[in-house]
């Protein structure tokens, strides 16, 4: 339980709150598109997200050690 509990506050939390910030489709995208894979821009009505948030979710994902 002890380890679980570590790889969810370490690993998962900020994978899921970056999520939560960025909705499920732009979040996606972006995550593949730091890891280097062209996935292109959402779909209207869903936007892609601003540089703001691209460096806060590379911030995350470096967190979550994925980047």
């Amino acid at each position: 339980m002890a380890r679980a509990r570590e790889i969810n506050v370490t690993t998962l939390l900020p994978l899921t709150h970056a999520q939560a910030r960025l909705g499920g489709a732009t979040f996606a995208k972006e995550a593949l598109r730091l890891q280097g894979i062209e996935v292109g821009d959402p779909r209207l009505p869903v936007v892609a997200a601003s540089e703001q948030e691209i460096e806060e979710l590379r911030r995350d994902m470096e967190k979550a050690g994925v980047l």
